[in-house]
């Protein structure tokens, strides 16, 4: 089954219980009254019964909205944050056919973890193994972007970067610091390159690692890794602009 087939399932079972089981709750406290009037006639003045069925009537739309606002609520997620859109975007990069797909990570509700007040959701990661260190990938990889419509990011330092921040001192404008792509984790450390680009509301980031070194993918709380020995791992993320 397409993550869009199960999205679709998904979206049309909640609908159909939560219309389901509002109707039917509705239903059964309106006819409520009427049963309480010929349990007073039969009953010659049972009024605790009359009561009980009041009372019920009373509550069962209130049980009713606390089962289908959480459903409709749901299913609203659902809809907005289809990853459906951020597939698409991926799957348009025209990526070197040497470039070995290894994982696609996908998160939305329902389908993992997904958080989208945090701006983390939905989106779409895929994880390639790479015969290449990564600074020979770097123009490789805006240029896939490039090719797609995306304006790549050109990272600059924060503005005060050359402001040492001592107390009661007047700040100081700095100079435009670009960021270079390519920076090694540590003195002789391994190289990590980044390469962030968007497009009207949609935004890829790029990162790629050194050789030997593993891209962590989380399945709910449990941690896997994209890696290889003597292979450069290149991570590219679609989702929705800052």
């Amino acid at each position: 089954m397409t993550i869009d087939g199960l999205v679709s399932g998904l979206l049309g079972a909640l609908i159909g219980v939560g219309l389901a089981a509002g109707w039917l709750l509705w239903e059964r406290g309106r006819r409520l009254p009427a049963t309480g009037r010929a349990v007073l006639d039969e009953s010659a003045g049972d009024s605790v019964i009359v009561d009980l069925a009041m009372r019920a009537k009373r509550l069962l739309p209130v049980l009713a909205a606390l089962v289908g606002l959480p459903l409709a609520v749901w299913t609203c997620v659902v809809i907005v944050y289809n990853p459906s859109h951020y597939i698409a975007v991926v799957d348009e990069l025209a990526v070197p056919a040497s470039w070995e797909l290894a994982h696609t990570e996908i998160k939305a509700p329902g389908l993992d973890a997904c958080v989208p007040i945090f701006g983390n959701c939905p989106s779409v990661t895929r994880y390639y193994l790479l015969d290449a260190d990564p600074g020979e990938v770097v123009a490789a990889a805006k240029e896939i972007v490039r090719a797609s419509g995306f304006t790549v990011d050109v990272r600059v330092a924060p503005r005060d970067w050359c402001d040492p921040g001592l107390l009661g001192a007047t700040p100081r404008p700095c100079p435009t610091k670009v960021i270079e792509d390519c920076v090694p984790n540590g003195r002789g450390g391994p190289v990590t390159c980044w390469v962030t680009a968007s497009r009207g509301q949609d935004r890829l980031t790029i990162v790629i690692s050194d050789r030997g070194e593993r891209a962590t993918y989380y399945v709910g709380s449990e941690s896997h890794f994209v890696g290889a020995p003597n292979r450069s791992v290149a991570a590219i993320r679609a989702g929705p602009h800052d």
